[in-house]
């Protein structure tokens, strides 16, 4: 046994043990960083659905099991740092090679699937870009994983040996999760975030394969993700006149006529519209200003909630809406940084609107008060928000209601039929007694309007100012929208908005 301890001894060295723990929390760092990054840059070509976030696990976990094999093969030639330490920096360069041709996959994803473009093209498209960007260096960072344990294991009892690394390698793991999310992204964006993970795994790797007996000449490898870092990322759209990382999207604020326009993501769909020369915005914001009119009021103020604000366009013709009578509405957002682009880019003036950065359906249970009208608004990606799409949102909804007051909803029919149309149609239904419907001109859109009260929108339309004929026109054809009982009543329990939208929202990709 002594003799055993001295070989081991001798094998190991004195800093051996060191070098294995950093190269195991670099493993296991870079696998989850990789994975957690893997969704922001899909996020402007495929956006962030739940389609495409099984792609990437899919892709992760399938490169994981693979590597983890030939990692095993590996193993088995009692391998010293420097093959570790280029195997890490192997894992720094495809991330960065990954990230920078990321683009040309997208764009041939999307030549390839351009005749299917529906639920299939998002998943598909997904599979394969995340196949090629994010499967490769996942695959050389879990090839580490049994090497790592191999050698570790000739230092120690392999028990004692395995504790250890596991342990250092799920602490990288953490801090490959947490850090990425909470800190770089936010604060630097997705290019740099893959940058510094790309950098951390090169120096790593450098460290070991230079402890090894490797040269140092391989120090000019450093330069390339400090080459990325600092190259401005890939832009798909013009006319972009901000383009940021939160902890939540990508954003954009697009100038085109004289107009501004914030996105999300793949920039599929309008999220607000900003004209300084006009409060009328053309669009389905507009239609919200028949709220004030259903309930008018006589000198008191008209309290109301806008949840999923974003830009704030539906704040002006809101209050255009209600004439003379005192607005005192509440914008409900999200995402905190939507609210200072839109204060800083799309005319949101902080005191028109008691502004709250909040998850509306929080909001709706935790919120003091009642109001005469809200409105839901708040989307993902192209379909409504599950949250705030099932009978006991809807049910959170009437509880925050003055009696008589009323819901509005913008909701998207693609086509006759929508299965998720008709399934919100019959949720509300379940919660409120009167539903009744008004379709956006020119638009796939259609508003919801729901109360315990008898909806009489073509009266209500009748005191919209002359800047508001269009919603007025449009309200003139409004109808009730009873349940039809064909649609599913969607509950927390179960709401698969995505598999009941997307199919027909990508139809029109």
């Amino acid at each position: 046994m002594a003799l055993m301890a001295r070989l081991k001894a001798v094998f190991c060295g004195a800093d051996e043990e060191r070098y294995l723990a950093a190269a195991a929390f670099a493993g296991g760092a870079a696998t989850m960083a990789v994975e957690l990054t893997a969704s922001r840059q899909l996020a402007p070509y495929f956006g962030a659905s739940v389609f495409v976030w099984t792609s990437i696990i899919v892709c992760v976990l399938t490169a994981a099991s693979v590597g983890y094999w030939f990692g095993g093969r590996l193993a088995m030639r009692n391998l010293g740092l420097r093959p570790i330490g280029l195997l890490l920096m192997g894992t720094g360069i495809l991330a960065i090679l990954g990230a920078l041709l990321l683009p040309v996959f997208a764009s041939l994803a999307f030549v390839l699937l351009a005749a299917d473009g529906r639920l299939s093209g998002v998943f598909l498209g997904s599979l394969g870009v995340s196949a090629a960007v994010f499967a490769p260096p996942v695959f050389l960072a879990t090839m580490l994983s049994p090497t790592i344990l191999k050698r570790w294991s000739a230092c120690r009892d392999v028990g004692l040996a395995s504790s250890r690394f596991f342990m250092v390698s799920t602490f990288g793991s953490i801090v490959g999760t947490l850090t990425p999310t909470l800190v770089l992204v936010p604060d630097l964006g997705v290019s740099a975030t893959v940058a510094i993970v790309a950098g951390t795994l090169l120096a790593v790797g450098l460290w070991l394969y230079s402890a090894g007996g490797g040269k140092r000449r391989l120090m000019a490898v450093l330069l390339l993700p400090l080459a990325f870092a600092v190259t401005p990322p890939f832009e798909t759209l013009s006319g972009v006149i901000r383009r940021a990382e939160t902890p939540y999207q990508l954003v954009r604020v697009l100038e085109r006529d004289g107009k501004r326009y914030l996105t999300f993501n793949e920039a599929l769909a309008v999220q607000s519209v900003y004209d300084p020369s006009d409060p009328v915005t053309g669009h389905y914001y507009d239609y919200f200003s028949l709220l004030p009119q259903l309930r008018p009021g006589h000198g008191a103020a008209h309290r109301a909630a806008i949840i999923g604000l974003a830009g704030g366009a539906a704040i002006r013709p809101y209050r255009l809406g209600a004439g003379l009578r005192p607005v005192d509405l509440t914008g409900v957002e999200l995402d905190p940084a939507v609210t200072a682009i839109a204060e800083a880019d799309l005319g949101l003036d902080p005191s028109s609107i008691r502004l709250v950065n909040a998850d509306g359906r929080l909001f709706l249970r935790n919120s003091a008060g009642s109001y005469e009208a809200i409105v839901l608004d708040a989307y993902v990606n192209r379909h409504v928000a599950v949250t705030l799409a099932t009978r006991e949102a809807f049910e959170s909804v009437k509880d925050r209601l003055a009696p008589g007051g009323a819901m509005a909803m913008n909701v998207i029919e693609y086509v006759p039929g929508d299965p998720l149309y008709r399934s919100l149609i019959d949720t509300i239904g379940s919660v409120f007694s009167h539903i009744a419907v008004v379709h956006v001109a020119d638009s796939l859109n259609r508003i919801i309007f729901a109360s315990d009260a008898p909806l009489d929108l073509t009266a209500a339309a009748q005191s919209l100012p002359p800047e508001l004929d269009g919603v007025r026109v449009a309200a003139m054809s409004a109808e009730a929208a009873p349940p039809s009982g064909r649609g599913l009543l969607l509950t927390d329990d179960r709401a698969p908005v995505d598999f009941l939208s997307a199919e027909f929202s990508m139809a029109r990709r």
